[in-house]
């Protein structure tokens, strides 16, 4: 017994394998792994899932499906995640909403971002673009906000919800600048962009829209982001409009249930980050706009991201005058 173990031990060593190696080589084995989207089917969030299953599903040699699970604010599929066991076989597609905006704001979430999940890898980060009616007398946010003062009230924007990103953002943007623009709130992206190329609204914070711009339907006026993108490199940031603050970047992640095994974590995001350099997810990711970044990071910089969006999202609710916790 003594011998054998000093000869494992001896392995061990010289190969520099971990004690828990095992059990990353027999994850997923026979059993379904689950990620849950708490969104319906066929929006951004779903499909940057159903891409990370595929990838999962061949680097790890499993079966890995989508569940879509929307409802209250993504909470619905939150509590879903939060309750399962942490086992590695129910993940959770969590969001710049559920894990940045909502525990800033929200009085009451039946789950707690960090106490509550272990985080695995922040797939994808897309920064807002503010675009507008193809007929808008602005082109540029200077053009805009001095239109705005001349005429508050006049212009409106799109948002998706009361405490949504783009609610925030519209918000900030009156608040940054000191204009009122006035907000349209919409179910969702399809009849808010309908709305957009009709002109029955003025702007709108949205992703992957470029296509929009292109074909003239719609005009890019800035980029809330630190610097400008290389896939839209003419669009300036509201920074260089001397709008400081405006940055605001969707982004998508997977996550667990807290007490999930640190290797298989990191096993899942092993596989990740190997699709993301062998090129395998970005031509899948395309419908998310070229201004999209692959991010696939590691569990810790995942968790240390988290916490730092939550720290964002606050001081970004105070600045545009909201209550904390007012939801």
């Amino acid at each position: 017994m003594f011998r054998a173990a000093t000869i494992v031990a001896s392995v061990i060593a010289i190969w520099g394998v971990p004690l828990t190696a095992h059990a990353t080589t027999t994850y997923p084995g026979p059993n379904t792994v689950k990620i849950i989207v708490p969104f319906p089917a066929g929006g951004p969030a779903d499909t940057i899932a159903r891409v990370a299953a595929d990838a999962l599903g061949r680097r790890l040699n499993g079966t890995f499906i989508v569940e879509n699970v929307p409802g209250a604010g993504e909470a619905l599929g939150a509590v879903r995640v939060k309750q399962a066991a942490p086992d590695g076989y129910t993940l959770l597609m969590g969001s710049i909403g559920s894990f940045g905006i909502n525990p800033s704001f929200k009085k009451t979430l039946p789950y707690d971002a960090i106490a509550d999940f272990d985080a695995i890898s922040q797939l994808t980060a897309t920064p807002q673009i503010m675009v507008a009616r193809a007929n808008f007398p602005a082109n540029t946010v200077q053009e805009l906000v001095a239109l705005a003062k001349k005429d508050p009230g006049r212009f409106t924007y799109v948002s998706y919800g009361s405490g949504t990103s783009t609610q925030l953002t519209g918000e900030l943007l009156n608040r940054v600048a000191d204009i009122k623009v006035r907000e349209v709130p919409y179910r969702g992206v399809a009849p808010a962009l309908q709305d957009l190329v009709s002109g029955f609204v003025d702007m709108m914070f949205t992703t992957a829209v470029m296509s929009y711009v292109e074909s003239g339907q719609l005009k890019a006026i800035a980029l809330a982001a630190p610097k400008r993108s290389p896939a839209v490199p003419n669009l300036p940031t509201f920074a260089e409009a001397g709008l400081e603050g405006m940055e605001q970047t969707v982004w998508f992640g997977l996550l667990a249930p807290r007490g999930t095994p640190a290797d298989i974590r990191l096993a899942i995001s092993k596989a990740l980050s190997a699709a993301n350099a062998a090129d395998e997810l970005r031509p899948r990711l395309g419908v998310l706009g070229a201004e999209t970044d692959i991010v696939a990071s590691t569990p810790e910089d995942f968790q240390k991201f988290i916490a730092t969006e939550i720290e964002k999202w606050r001081g970004a609710i105070v600045r545009a005058g909201f209550s904390l916790n007012s939801q």
